[in-house]
């Protein structure tokens, strides 16, 4: 049975960026899966659950995959490329009536701030806009997470709209931002920092 489904089925993979390798899931990742997910941190901000066991994570992979061979998602697992580590995942969730779709993804907490979500993001975001031929890409965040909201801002994302209180934490309500990020304007920044980095070079 192929990997990948629908529009996904043409792609090459794994993508490569220059700290990482995006890749499927395999069953053998279910350690390093689990091992990177087990946080509350992680919980906190996201539907994994916790704790993240490694049951929990097979199960995880489980759908991952099926999502993939029926086209309804593609989430790659975020490796480091020089230790092997796994870090988290990246993916994008299809609407398969439109050209559009709703990134997600998660890093360890023991990986932020070191640049490698956003190295995660914006390699996705090359494959949605390029062979995937994608309009639009949306992303959810909750409104206190704000590394994701600099994050999503960074790669351009623009915020269109909040829903109030989604998800109880504790005795308080998360309310969660809306962002998108169009194809024209997804272009237009690669444009703008060609032409900043040919300036530089002059």
């Amino acid at each position: 049975m192929p990997e990948l489904g629908g529009r996904f089925a043409s792609l090459r993979l794994p993508l490569r960026t220059p700290r990482l390798i995006l890749r499927l899931p395999r069953p053998a990742d279910v350690q390093g899966l689990a091992r990177a997910g087990d946080d509350p941190r992680v919980s906190r901000w996201t539907f994994v659950p916790s704790p993240f066991t490694p049951t929990r994570a097979r199960a995880y992979i489980g759908r991952l995959r099926r999502r993939a061979r029926a086209g309804e998602g593609l989430t790659l697992l975020v490796e480091e490329t020089r230790s092997g580590e796994v870090l988290g995942i990246v993916g994008l969730s299809v609407n398969p009536a439109d050209p559009s779709a709703v990134l997600y993804y998660w890093i360890s907490p023991r990986s932020w701030g070191q640049g490698l979500g956003s190295e995660a993001v914006r390699s996705v975001l090359a494959l949605a806009f390029g062979p995937l031929r994608m309009h639009r890409v949306g992303a959810h965040v909750f409104a206190s997470n704000l590394r994701s909201r600099q994050l999503l801002r960074r790669a351009g994302f623009r915020l269109e709209g909040r829903a109030r209180e989604v998800r109880r934490e504790g005795e308080r309500w998360q309310t969660e931002l809306a962002f998108g990020l169009l194809d024209r304007e997804f272009r237009a920044r690669g444009r703008s920092r060609s032409q900043r980095s040919l300036a530089r070079t002059k």
